[in-house]
């Protein structure tokens, strides 16, 4: 994040159309302004699994960053940021209306390529975790969720039994348990993905 945009200074203005949507979908107009000014392209309206959200694309590695530095700010007004991409190399940091973390995944569609898992029952395992630890997911697509942790679950043997259980590819990287939650205690990154 730019040292002016910290300081709310120099932010984009939107458009009149970006306006009447931000508006419409009950989206904060300094944050969004605040998206603009950080992905320097405009806000287009994008509908995703009947969620109604706003979405500018940048590259990749900008918009983890820009997740990263702005997530708090926008859940602190019931909004949802992450990173959205469904294409090698096209990324947009999206933005919507909620509470729940877990409607990131409904709006991607996050469910793999496999017969494993489905979205319902990727919703249901995320809310289950949100109960037990800290964590917010920084960015989501169909066949891959990515999550950042403040805090790790008491049971950590249960817990990797169960990310081995819904992300069998996970294994290939970790092939125990101990391993997966010294990379996520180092890094307080798990990425998940299904080929």
């Amino acid at each position: 994040m730019g040292l002016l945009q910290y300081f709310g200074l120099a932010l984009q203005k939107l458009t009149a159309a970006e306006l009447e949507f931000a508006d419409r979908i009950g989206l904060n107009e300094e944050l969004m302004r605040l998206l603009k000014t950080e992905t320097t392209t405009s806000l287009k309206p994008i509908n995703q699994n009947s969620i109604e959200a706003v979405a500018s694309s940048t590259k990749p590695e900008t918009a983890y960053t820009i997740v990263k530095n702005c997530k708090k700010r926008f859940d602190t007004h019931g909004m949802r940021l992450f990173a959205f991409s469904e294409q090698e190399g096209e990324t947009n940091v999206v933005s919507f209306k909620s509470d729940i973390e877990s409607s990131i995944i409904r709006f991607a569609g996050t469910k793999g390529k496999t017969n494993v898992n489905n979205t319902d029952m990727l919703c249901e395992l995320i809310d289950k975790w949100s109960t037990q630890f800290e964590f917010v997911i920084h960015g989501a697509g169909s066949d891959w969720l990515q999550l950042e942790f403040t805090t790790l679950p008491d049971d950590k043997d249960a817990f990797a039994e169960e990310v081995f259980e819904v992300c069998p590819d996970i294994k290939t990287e970790f092939s125990y348990n101990e391993k997966l939650i010294d990379s996520i205690r180092n890094s307080k990154i798990l990425g998940l993905w299904w080929d």
